[in-house]
């Protein structure tokens, strides 16, 4: 099913191969660019996201999970969230909404607790262009 689109009206449909997010009305989102597509790239180990500004950011799955924002991996301060390598590879199984403003992905070692607000998925874009190291 990776390479069909499906529209998030239901949580089944979105566990597996793509995200459109063309349910979403962005104007109750935000000004900020926001996801019209996410895709799992299992071949790859990468999640692929295309902006409605045009832009598109391929993700390795080891990457998102080590910027996992959840209180587990982060703490409970509100400080910026640090990238925390997971101790194995990690293979991403499904990804799933979060109302009009995020993503939870459900990881192979049990974690799903995780919400990647779309402004974060945007700020950690690892492509060359926003220039995002991690340590």
């Amino acid at each position: 099913m990776s390479g069909s689109l499906i529209c998030c009206q239901s949580v089944a449909g979105c566990y597996h191969g793509t995200l459109t997010t063309g349910c979403y009305n962005p104007a109750l989102v935000s000004a900020e660019p926001y996801p019209t597509e996410i895709r799992r790239l299992p071949e790859s180990r990468r999640i692929r996201v295309t902006w409605d500004d045009g832009h598109i950011a391929e993700y390795d799955y080891d990457y998102l999970r080590g910027y996992c924002p959840c209180a587990a991996c982060q703490g409970h301060g509100a400080g910026e969230v640090q990238f925390q390598p997971p101790p194995s590879p990690v293979e991403a199984l499904a990804i799933q909404p979060v109302g009009n403003y995020a993503v939870s992905i459900h990881w192979s070692d049990g974690h799903a607790s995780g919400i990647y607000r779309f402004e974060f998925l945007r700020q950690i874009c690892p492509c060359e262009k926003c220039g995002v190291k991690t340590e």
